[in-house]
């Protein structure tokens, strides 16, 4: 069934059980859950921006939160899966990753096309989205890396301050521009 919610991302022992991991760095905890009908989300990745992104402090251990999916034109976010983590290493993001991409062929026949890949400034998260695009997929194209605009009005908020108002009001405003242009030639 497309709604029945599924496991996987974590490795198998020999008769097939979970080896869930003792969260720790030499045996990390890493489990995603998903549904079929949220895994087919990622066949729009190939025309709009595939998000990823790691939130913390969702359950009581504080373990990351890797959140996946899928935005449209009309901004809404369609998210394709989640994985608790037990700590947010470029090792275990692209362990992830993989492991959701590998499971997306299953349901489906093929890898996923990512050309956009919307996230955070972290390393870890970049290096492993470009890691699984280049291996998987080398076909896939150049992946563009865009960072969260919330996160680049954030970092330029911090490092304004010694300007004036007026440089900061214009500096604000081709910012918003760019950010609702449809395209680079609309901005300009």
């Amino acid at each position: 069934q497309d709604g029945a919610a599924f496991t996987f991302g974590y490795a198998t022992n020999a008769d097939g059980s979970p080896a869930i991991g003792e969260g720790l760095d030499d045996d990390p905890t890493i489990v995603g859950i998903s549904a079929p009908y949220m895994m087919k989300m990622l066949r729009y990745a190939a025309s709009y921006v595939f998000h990823i992104d790691t939130t913390y402090k969702l359950d009581l251990s504080g373990y990351p939160v890797l959140v996946v999916g899928v935005s449209d034109r009309s901004r809404s976010f369609h998210p394709v899966a989640l994985f608790v983590m037990s700590q947010q290493t470029g090792e275990l993001i692209g362990n992830a990753l993989h492991s959701l991409f590998d499971k997306y062929k299953a349901i489906t026949g093929e890898f996923p096309t990512i050309r956009y890949c919307m996230g955070d400034a972290d390393k870890a998260q970049f290096n492993a989205i470009v890691e699984i695009t280049t291996s998987k997929h080398p076909d896939n194209g150049p992946l563009l890396y865009l960072m969260c605009f919330f996160h680049v009005v954030k970092n330029v908020a911090d490092r304004v301050s010694s300007l004036s108002v007026e440089a900061v009001s214009l500096g604000f405003k081709h910012l918003y521009q760019m950010h609702y242009s449809k395209d680079s030639t609309e901005f300009t």
